[in-house]
Formats: structure tokens, C-alpha cells, sequence
């Protein structure tokens, strides 16, 4: 059977140099932000890398060059510098946390960065209303709802979706049921082996069989040089 992904066990500054073809980035980096939970999760954790924007900027800086359709959700307590020519605003249907449960209004509602280099699929609101993930498989997970629209909007079937900051793997779930191919990087060896089998199970799918006339063979997270990303 044909593979449609790759996946990388590492940072993905030791991955990016050597990606050709990739179509657009969707991804959901570190804030920048220090997350604290406020109480509203029980037991403690972390983001990796979410102590300054540095990981972010340079995965931005990378899209600008390679001139890759882009879309990074973001705090907007935080946003990125750089070029974007929409600004979305998911509306999670009164889910959220969003600081001191006395003192601020619920924020139930995230923000999306997009350069959209090459035309997107269609003019719609900038207001997207979608469900959020049970957040059964991660934290800050997204709904693939969510993830396989910004896909859609911004690529076409066949194309390479890259996720630097994949956690789980939603934006590769999203990926390979919209009929694209995905490229995934991630840190933490907990999340990248919950991303590993969702791709696994997603790739099973009969739906997606037609869709990779090439293949993409999974990686433990050695960044070795490739000269195509197909094999």
C-alpha cells in the first residue's frame, strides 16, 4: 500500500532545508506565551518551545522564502510579525479559557494567520464556527473539521500539507481525508507516537487510496538529506 506521509520524531529546523514540493504549511506553533493551565485542567504540563516566539519566526521566515501558502494559529495577546493578508477568528461555540476565570470574559475564540500566496479556494467569512477536538489525544489539539477546511482552502488534492508543530497529528488526519499527502514534525516522542497511529489508521481508509501516486515511507526522527521527498 501506498504511504501518503512522512513523519519526524525531531525539531523541525533539522527537517525543513531538505523539503521540496510542499504546497502549504497549516500548523499550530508555540505561542510564545509561557502557557499556564489557570486551573483548568487537571494535572500539570508544558508546550515545548513555548517560552519566546524564536521557533515560530523561523518557521515563518521559512514559509516567506520558499513563498508556501501559510496559515498559523496564534495568541492574540502574541500575534507573529510578518506578512499576512487574513486574519481568522475560530469561534469555538463557547468553549474556552482565556486567562483569570474572575476577572476576563470567557475567550472562546482562537486566532488564524494566513498568507495566502496563491489564491485561495474561496471567499468566505473570516469567522469560522467549528466544534472544538475533545482534546482526548492532546492539550491544545484542533478539530480536524477545522483543520481539513484551512487545507482545502488553501491547497488542492495531491499537494504536500507540511505541519512543523503537528502534536497529535489532526492537520495529517485532515490532510490525508481531503486527499493531500502530509509531512509532519514533532518533539515530544508521547504526542509524535499518538500522531503515528492516527496517520496509520487514517491511512487504512479506502477513501485515500487513489490519492498518493507516490509515497512518503514514515521516520523514527532522523532528518537525514533527501533529494525528493518521494520515494
Amino acid at each position: 500500500m501506498n504511504i501518503p506521509y512522512k513523519l519526524y520524531n525531531t525539531d523541525c529546523r533539522e527537517v525543513m532545508q531538505t523539503l521540496q514540493g510542499i504546497s502549504a504549511v497549516i500548523t499550530d506553533p508555540p505561542y510564545g506565551i509561557d502557557l499556564s493551565n489557570h486551573g483548568a485542567f487537571v494535572g500539570d504540563f508544558s508546550v515545548i518551545g513555548d517560552k519566546d516566539l524564536e521557533i515560530a519566526n523561523y518557521v515563518i521566515e521559512w514559509c516567506s522564502k520558499e513563498k508556501l501558502n501559510t496559515a498559523m494559529f496564534c495568541s492574540p495577546d502574541k500575534p507573529y510579525e510578518g506578512k499576512w493578508n487574513s486574519r481568522l477568528v475560530w469561534y469555538k461555540r463557547g468553549r474556552g479559557v482565556g486567562g483569570d476565570w474572575e476577572r476576563c470574559w470567557l475567550r472562546d475564540w482562537e486566532m488564524i494567520l494566513v498568507n495566502a500566496v496563491k489564491p485561495i479556494k474561496k471567499k468566505e467569512t473570516s469567522v469560522l464556527d467549528f466544534s472544538p477536538a475533545s482534546c482526548e489525544f492532546h492539550k491544545c489539539e484542533k478539530p480536524v473539521s477545522l483543520m481539513s477546511y484551512l487545507i482545502q482552502q488553501l491547497s488542492s488534492e495531491g499537494d504536500i500539507i507540511f505541519d512543523p508543530f503537528m502534536g497529535s497529528g489532526s492537520t495529517g488526519v485532515a490532510a490525508l481525508q481531503t486527499g493531500r499527502r502530509f509531512i509532519g514534525c514533532e518533539l515530544s516522542q508521547e504526542h509524535f507516537a499518538t500522531a503515528e497511529k492516527r496517520m496509520k489508521q487514517a491511512a487504512l481508509q479506502p477513501s485515500f487510496f487513489h490519492v498518493a501516486q507516490q509515497t512518503l515511507a514514515p521516520d523514527a526522527g532522523k532528518a537525514a538529506a533527501q533529494n525528493t521527498l518521494f520515494e
